[in-house]
Order: C-alpha cells, then sequence, then structure tokens
C-alpha cells in the first residue's frame, strides 16, 4: 500500500513539474503571439496604470500586431479613455505610416458619436503631421453649421495657416453670420488678422463695434482685435462713439474707458470733458470724470 501511495505521489509531483516546465516556457513554446495577446489584454484593461497601457502600444507597436490599428481605433468609441492615452494613440496610428490608420483616424472625425475634443485632437495630430492630407477635411469642418463649435473654431485656425486657401476665403461669411456663436465669428476674424485680409477689410471690425444688436463679448473682442489694426486716429473715433452713445450697455462704454486709461493719451482730455457735460448717467459721468483726473495726473507728471 505504501509503495503505491509513493507511486502516486511521485506521479503527481510529476505533474505539477511538468504542468511549472510547460507555463515557463509558453513565451518560447508559442513566440511573440504570447506577449502581443497579453499587451492587448494590458491596453483594453481600464483598471490597469495609464503607464502600462502606454507601454503596451509601444510593444504592440514594435512587434507590428496586425490588429494594432483596430485595438487603438477602438479606444476612441464607448466609455471615456484619459486625453493621455489617446494622444499616444494618436501619435502612434500617424507614426506607423499606414494609409489605413490615417483613414480610421478621419472616420473619427466624422463619426458624430466621438466628443469634440477627442476629434479636435485626431485633427491638431493630423494637420501637424500632413497638412496637405487633411486640408479638405478641415474645410469641410469649419463649413459645416452642423458641427460641434469648438471643433469649427480649432479648424478656422488651422486652416489660416494655409498658404493657398479659398478664393474668396470663408471668414467674412463666418463673420457676418451672425447665426453663428460668438466664438467661432472672433475665431474667423482671427483668421482674417493672421492672414492679413483684415488689413484691407477694417470696415468688418467697426461694423461690429458699433452695432448695438451684437453681444458685448463680440464687441468687446473685436475691439482688443482692432488696436494694433486700424489706425490710432480711428480707433479712438471709435471709442469715444461707443462713449458718447448712452444707447450702448454701460459694459462696452467701461470697456472704452478701460482701453483710453490705458492709452494714457491726456490730448483726450477736452473731448471727454465735452461728453462727461452732456451724460444723463449720473454714475457713469463720475467714471468719466475719474478717468480726466487719471489722464490730468498723468499730463502734470510728464511735465
Amino acid at each position: 500500500m505504501r509503495k503505491i501511495n509513493n507511486r502516486i505521489n511521485r506521479s503527481a509531483l510529476g505533474v505539477i513539474l511538468g504542468i511549472l516546465i510547460i507555463s515557463i516556457n509558453i513565451p518560447f513554446l508559442f513566440g511573440d503571439s504570447f506577449s502581443e495577446d497579453q499587451n492587448v489584454a494590458i491596453l483594453r484593461n481600464r483598471l490597469a496604470s495609464i503607464e502600462d497601457r502606454i507601454k503596451a502600444i509601444d510593444e504592440l507597436k514594435a512587434g507590428n500586431h496586425p490588429d494594432l490599428i483596430p485595438n487603438l481605433i477602438v479606444l476612441f468609441k464607448g466609455d471615456p479613455e484619459p486625453m493621455s492615452l489617446l494622444s499616444h494613440a494618436i501619435d502612434t496610428l500617424i507614426e506607423i505610416e499606414n494609409p489605413k490608420a490615417i483613414q480610421e483616424l478621419k472616420g473619427l472625425i466624422a463619426d458624430t458619436q466621438i466628443g469634440a475634443q477627442k476629434k479636435n485632437t485626431i485633427l491638431y495630430a493630423l494637420w501637424k503631421s500632413d497638412p496637405e492630407t487633411i486640408k479638405p477635411d478641415i474645410f469641410k469642418i469649419l463649413k459645416n453649421s452642423n458641427e460641434d463649435n469648438q471643433l469649427r473654431a480649432a479648424a478656422i485656425e488651422y486652416y489660416s495657416h494655409y498658404e493657398k486657401i479659398e478664393n474668396p476665403s470663408p471668414w467674412i461669411g463666418i463673420i457676418t453670420n451672425k447665426s453663428n456663436a460668438d466664438t467661432l465669428r472672433i475665431a474667423a476674424i482671427h483668421a482674417m488678422k493672421r492672414t492679413g485680409e483684415l488689413e484691407i477689410t477694417p470696415a468688418i471690425l467697426t461694423t461690429i463695434i458699433q452695432n448695438k444688436t451684437e453681444s458685448v463679448f463680440l464687441r468687446k473682442s473685436v475691439l482688443l482685435i482692432s488696436t494694433d489694426l486700424i489706425p490710432p486716429a480711428s480707433f479712438e473715433l471709435q471709442l469715444f462713439q461707443l462713449l458718447s452713445d448712452n444707447q450702448n450697455p454701460l459694459d462696452i462704454r467701461r470697456y472704452a474707458i478701460e482701453l483710453i486709461r490705458a492709452e494714457g493719451k491726456a490730448s483726450l482730455i477736452p473731448k471727454l470733458r465735452n461728453i462727461q457735460s452732456k451724460e444723463g448717467n449720473t454714475q457713469f459721468a463720475t467714471e468719466l470724470d475719474l478717468l480726466i483726473e487719471y489722464l490730468t495726473a498723468l499730463q502734470r507728471r510728464s511735465v
């Protein structure tokens, strides 16, 4: 009986040792596919650390994993993933220089289920890596009124950096369309400034500045943009028109005071006194008086 037990124990030990030997040698038996599949599992594991998941991407890339592209694309769908992981996935898809990867990324930009932040990250990466390839897609986005405003504003910025753009450019149409969000119209104004078109058509700025139906936010933004575009005398005229018209909201009139104060020109005092003497709003008249006192003090110190 003891011999039988010993024989059984030796057999069991042999089985255990065999299992250990096999488990140790699995990578050698199955080659790189074992580690690659392990990396896929790590990449898909949302509980794994970002560092481990990024490392898994790098190892899959180094091993030329046949399913690298779909394994990265799926990260953009479903539950939110950390932007650092998504950015690394985008960079990897671009770095492998596979046309299919670029097409998949473009497909994500067109996917209505993908959020604007993800799309913008993809769009920026593609624009930086191969601007000419993504140019038609950028133009399509900035013209699409159904697209997210954040993404359209980004597309406007990217498109304005191209040397050759549509003629006429799309900027004026975006700026003059009051149904567009202010942020979108401001992005188009910055684009016109970047391309030099605002110097040719500055009236588009003054029209917005003096238009009482426009939002104060937009008017103030355009005023700020205009400081180095409109000649000083013309810019001061815009400010005085805002100050003297009490039909303008107080916010925009006060912003005009701030800009005049920043200029610090004592030569403007006579005009300010004239406006102050006719001002019907007591509080605003006091604010004008304080501005005059400030400029007068500056004048005295400069003598």
